[in-house]
């Protein structure tokens, strides 16, 4: 008896974390399931990417689909095989893209987009949300009955690497500098004026004359414009040399890098999406035992110390705030060293090993639903 065919269908390019998240689950079932993964390129658009999941869809009609992010080109196509030839699917998400759509007043297509999501939404047989707070939102919304919180995850032993990077090879002009840094989509938004490593730059400005320097670590799904206008708002402050940003960083070495950063920073905006999420980064920074400066915004505030959260009021009082803890950390570096609390709490909350039997077990109810 041939075994059932699962597509993962993910929204980013191979070499980001959701993409690791869709090969981890669809390497999980490999025993039960003939199993395919769908990238999306990175220089392919959204409706090209549409198209060629349609066609794939179509040509071979699988008998199940688990899809990661992406409207147009994962959910939508994913909907309409379901429609034409009854394929069930589960979801992934992270947000509700009304709330998306809500923020940036994109009013033309706001309306037609939210409700054909909240169809594809309520169709799913699954509903996997990466945040305890997205999970208490969607059930109030009732967008479907079968919503379950699978966190953010992590290959918890792959963080535990030490660097074999230097630190002044990274900043030779400073003498053992404590660097601060982030990870993730360096993505302009015109709205904020603001994008993941400006924060960054906003304490390096402040602490100036302090051992400090700035390391930026752009994901896959970058823009080459926002990190283009990161290192000219850096140059306008006179601190090309205490701030760098290394792109294309395969996620294999990515851990060397981490190690290096003293003080991760993670920066989510108290809005509704914002307090949805648990950022994709917070699990990695947390398994590398890095010590964590985090909004508490979010889930952020399940899983950190209360003396790594802080509140974001507006922007000028966050970096100030920012800027004031970093300072403390300096000139008392061995506070570092609570970082390393962090690394339990990844293993419990956000490793594989604890979240592939979840997904696995819902996977199993759907393909083999008729035999139980």
């Amino acid at each position: 008896m041939q075994k059932p065919i699962v597509i993962f269908i993910t929204n980013y390019p191979e070499n980001h974390v959701i993409s690791e998240r869709a090969r981890i689950f669809s390497k999980s079932i490999s025993d039960i399931a003939i199993i395919k993964v769908l990238y999306r390129e990175r220089n392919i658009g959204r409706i090209k990417s549409f198209w060629s999941r349609l066609y794939i869809l179509n040509k071979n009609p699988p008998n199940l689909i688990f899809t990661f992010d992406g409207f147009i080109s994962t959910e939508l196509p994913t909907f309409i095989a379901s429609i034409f030839y009854k394929v069930p699917y589960i979801c992934d998400t992270a947000c509700d893209i009304y709330d998306e759509y809500k923020i940036k007043d994109k009013r033309l297509i706001k309306f037609l987009s939210y409700k054909i999501f909240h169809l594809i939404l309520r169709r799913a047989k699954v509903i996997t949300c990466r945040g305890l707070i997205q999970k208490i939102v969607f059930e109030s919304r009732y967008l479907n009955k079968n919503i379950i919180h699978v966190s953010e995850g992590v290959i918890y032993d792959k963080w535990q690497e030490n660097s074999m990077i230097k630190k002044d090879e990274l900043f030779n002009n400073v003498e053992n500098p404590l660097i601060i840094g982030v990870i993730g989509s360096i993505v302009w938004d015109e709205n904020l004026g603001w994008a993941y490593g400006l924060e960054v730059i906003e304490v390096l400005k402040r602490l100036r004359f302090k051992n400090i320097c700035g390391l930026v670590l752009p994901s896959p799904t970058s823009s080459g414009a926002a990190i283009k206008m990161l290192n000219e708002i850096a140059l306008k402050y006179d601190l090309q040399n205490k701030f760098k940003i290394i792109d294309n960083v395969h996620r294999d070495i990515l851990p060397n890098y981490l190690a290096t950063i003293d003080i991760c920073i993670s920066t989510q905006i108290p809005n509704i999406i914002g307090e949805m999420r648990t950022t994709a980064k917070l699990p990695e920074y947390m398994a590398a035992g890095r010590y964590i400066l985090a909004t508490k915004v979010g889930d952020a505030r399940f899983y950190l110390h209360k003396d790594m959260l802080i509140e974001y009021e507006s922007s000028g009082k966050y970096y100030d705030e920012l800027s004031k803890r970093v300072d403390c950390i300096e000139k008392n570096r061995e506070k570092l060293l609570d970082g390393r609390l962090n690394k339990a709490k990844a293993k419990s909350n956000f490793s594989y090993e604890y979240l592939i039997p979840i997904v696995r077990e819902e996977i199993e109810k759907i393909l083999f639903q008729s035999k139980l």
